[in-house]
């Protein structure tokens, strides 16, 4: 954090100090200047290795929450309707 203070102050500024997290840029190396940077709280849900990328209408999303999130669905509602109902993405965020 002290090499990175600055950087820290700008993000803290931005996104406040409890929405601001480090994160590792290749997660198979070391914590150091070069390969950290700070990302919201949300942000650095979306980089997690066990998420599954999804696309939508062409867009790639890092995540099935992060697609809910962009187009304002329930994700928990999404989930269950492609987990249990076997629906295809589409389906599952254009059915009422």
């Amino acid at each position: 954090m002290k090499d990175m203070y600055e950087s820290y102050l700008d993000h803290v500024a931005k996104y406040w100090e409890d929405n601001t997290t480090i994160d590792r840029i290749d997660v198979n190396w070391n914590y150091n200047k070069e390969n950290c940077r700070w990302l919201t709280k949300l942000e650095q849900q979306s980089t997690k290795r066990n998420n599954h990328p999804v696309e939508y209408l062409w867009v790639k999303y890092p995540c099935l929450k992060a697609l809910c999130r962009e187009v304002w669905q329930n994700y928990h509602r999404v989930f269950r309707r492609i987990s249990t109902y076997k629906r295809d993405i589409e389906r599952a965020i254009n059915t009422p």
